[in-house]
This record gives C-alpha cells, structure tokens and sequence, in this order.
C-alpha cells in the first residue's frame, strides 16, 4: 500500500496516487495511516504538511502502539478508507499487489481503534479486484462494512456488545 501523498502523477492532479494529499489541501485535516509498505521520494518529502501526518509503516507493525496511533482521532470527524493493498495476500487475494500486509486481527483492530476514538463520519473500500469463485473477495468486504458499521455504533454509544447494529440490524 502506498501513502498516496504525490502531488500528482502521469500528468493527473486528482490521481490515486495523490488522494491522501488532495485530502491534505483542506485546512484541518490530519491523516493517520497505518500498513504503508511502500513510498516514492516525493511522498516521503511531502515536508510541508509533516505535522498533519501520522505514518505507520507496515514494517513496524509490531512495534505499534495502537492507543498512540488513535490519539490523533480523538473526538474528531474520522472518515475510514481501507486500501485492499494494505492487507495480507493471505486474506485478501483480490488486489492487484499480493505482498506481505497486515493480518486480520491487527486490521480489525486498527478499525476498532479508529470508531472508538473519533466520531466516524465515512469509510470506503478500494484496490478491490474480484475472482469469480474467491469467497474472499466477496465475504471479507461484507464483514467488514458489517463490523464497521457495529464498531461505528458502539462508539457513538447506540449499541453495546453483543447487542444488534441501529444500522445494519445484526450483533
């Protein structure tokens, strides 16, 4: 997965190799990425906006300090973009990259983390590539907007564990 902070690329300013830093030109907005496994030159001397970016490398994931990586969010406007990029081929083999990524567990928990800190406002799924008969590509994205949408509503306080979703009415 990559950081997606060039200002631009093959000549496109709004490309997806720049929509974190299209995010950026909007005054208030920090951005807390986690898993990124790869950046070029200009992602990583994007300088003048050093202090509204929180980078985890996917290459330290297991010195992450999940309550740290959240602080950020705390009380804010949070939207949640998931790369499929970002996860481990293991897991998620429709994308167009199978590397090493993050697991299951550390992916839930970094979701988690993000709806129980701030107040989630939007989340989105991309890097998708489906396999006609891959369960995975059609189940994980399911259970993930489902769990999302439970962990979004248990953050707001709407539903406690082991009760069903206000949004998508399962437990």
């Amino acid at each position: 997965m990559h950081a997606d902070l060039r200002d631009g690329y093959l000549g496109e300013h709004y490309s997806h190799a720049a929509a974190m830093r299209r995010v950026l030109d909007h005054q208030g907005v920090r951005l807390v990425q986690a898993g990124i496994r790869a950046m070029c030159r200009e992602e990583a001397d994007c300088e003048k906006n050093r202090s509204r970016i929180d980078l985890h490398l996917g290459l330290e994931q297991r010195q992450w300090d999940l309550a740290r990586m959240m602080a950020p969010l705390k009380g804010k406007p949070v939207y949640i973009t998931v790369d499929i990029d970002g996860l481990d081929g293991s897991i998620m083999p429709a994308t167009g990259r199978r590397r090493r990524g993050l697991d299951y567990l550390t992916t839930l928990a970094i979701l988690r983390g993000a709806c129980e800190a701030g107040k989630v406002v939007g989340m989105d799924l991309v890097e998708l590539a489906p396999i006609e008969g891959c369960t995975p590509t059609t189940s994980w994205p399911r259970n993930w907007r489902r769990r999302c949408s439970t962990m979004r509503c248990r953050g707001r306080g709407w539903v406690s564990r082991g009760d069903a979703c206000a949004i998508c009415g399962r437990g």
